[in-house]
């Protein structure tokens, strides 16, 4: 209870609201355009190339991270981190356009450079939103913060992707016409732009000094080269990012598996299964608050155990079980929920552990390693799909989870530790001695 009043306190006097409120629709736009691909592009297509449309959507979408990461954590260390998220949020409404203009010609050509585009965007965006949570609410606000940001991430991705599943799944007819359906994206498109911009605006902070020069090479080998010797100086620097990396590839990998295996063994339609990411949405959101709200001023280094081994059961389940559908919903959400409680602690570390503007090139690392590895998972995909089932992916998916888990106990400091005092063990074992 006391903690709550705490909460309660300093969201009154922080106003945290247009930054997660840019965060939000600036993934909802991002996740929105990139499932419109996957479920309207896909149309123009034969269905056997749908597999393979899907992966590229999703390695043209983190390609920019990888590219341009290293100048997104420079211009972050360099310059007002509001005034980038304000120009970011600018060119977002015309990216739009061109994407609308891709869907309005059935051009995937068009369709997939805005995708490119709008990575960009959210390449260049990410250090400087994650950079303003210690600025908005002051390191005791980190742990809150950090968890709504997730929170609203993962929300966005649910929305973004249920509006494009529910428009797909829409057909022409007399008083819908394909035209008409084009024009609704167009515009939900631009209204989440503005008011991502509009938002971006509101964000007012004072912010630590910018540096003034910053030597390190902006070539994303060399850049992501230099971070790695430099993180091993952090003292678990990298076994962070690792961690991070390896969440989202799973992440991204499962989703590009459901579509398939859904459609395979359940006949769903596209509404349906943007019904159960946006499930698995909800309940990722749900783990990064809870994950936020037990961590209290603490990084909370002792749920990442608990969170990995109950993402891994619930995935581990699913090929074991050949469970029906709604089960099959349920261990998708219990893993998912989760997988929130196993991410938050790995950001916390960076908001606690890394100091001034240095936390700006800790985020591009991270980006860059993180997309990296979702840009396996498509690869990942294409190449596991011709040669398995999608029953046969989970199984792939759940080993590497566990694996994810196994290294993060062993080699982050402070991981064992701090597990063993959130489930009583450490005390147990200091009387036993």
């Amino acid at each position: 209870m006391p903690y709550m009043v705490k909460i309660t306190k300093m969201t009154k006097t922080t106003n945290w609201l247009p930054l997660f409120g840019m965060n939000f629709l600036s993934v909802m736009n991002d996740n929105f355009l990139k499932w419109l691909v996957c479920f309207v592009a896909v149309e123009w297509f034969p269905k056997e190339n749908e597999s393979l449309i899907i992966s590229i959507a999703g390695i043209v979408l983190v390609l920019p991270f990888i590219l341009f990461s290293s100048y997104a954590g420079r211009f972050s260390k360099m310059k007002s981190k509001q005034r980038i998220v304000r120009i970011t949020k600018f060119c977002e409404m015309f990216i739009v356009i061109i994407a609308f203009a891709g869907f309005w010609f059935d051009s995937i050509y068009i369709v997939i450079f805005a995708l490119f585009l709008i990575g960009l965007q959210s390449t260049l965006l990410s250090p400087a939103k994650y950079g303003l949570i210690r600025d908005v609410g002051g390191k005791e606000g980190i742990s809150f913060g950090t968890g709504m940001i997730e929170m609203f991430t993962f929300l966005g991705v649910l929305i973004g992707t249920f509006i494009a599943g529910s428009i797909s799944d829409i057909k022409a007819d007399a008083i819908f016409s394909s035209h008409s359906r084009i024009i609704t994206i167009g515009i939900i498109f631009e209204i989440i732009a503005v008011l991502g911009w509009i938002s971006g605006l509101l964000i007012k902070t004072t912010e630590s000094e910018p540096m003034k020069e910053s030597n390190e090479s902006t070539f994303f080998i060399t850049y992501i080269r230099s971070c790695i010797k430099w993180g091993k100086t952090t003292n678990g620097g990298n076994y962070i990012v690792l961690g991070l990396s390896t969440f989202w590839l799973i992440g991204a990998w499962i989703q590009m598996n459901l579509k398939v295996y859904c459609d395979l063994n359940y006949g769903m339609t596209n509404t349906e299964i943007s019904f159960i990411m946006g499930y698995m949405a909800i309940a990722i959101a749900l783990g990064c608050v809870v994950s936020g709200i037990i961590s209290k001023k603490r990084a909370g280094l002792g749920l990442i155990p608990i969170g990995g081994i109950g993402l891994s059961i619930g995935l581990t389940l699913i090929p074991t079980l050949s469970p029906s559908p709604n089960l099959f919903i349920i261990l998708l959400v219990i893993g998912a929920f989760f997988g929130g409680l196993f991410k938050v602690p790995f950001n916390n570390w960076m908001q606690h552990n890394i100091q001034g503007r240095k936390l700006g090139d800790m985020i591009a690392y991270n980006n860059n390693i993180n997309f990296i590895f979702i840009l396996m998972a498509g690869v990942f995909n294409i190449i596991f799909e011709r040669l398995f089932d999608s029953t046969v992916v989970f199984i792939i998916i759940a080993l590497i989870s566990w694996a994810n888990t196994i290294v993060a106990f062993l080699n982050i400091p402070g991981v064992k530790n701090r597990f063993y005092e959130r489930i009583g063990l450490h005390e147990k074992l200091n009387n036993n001695r």
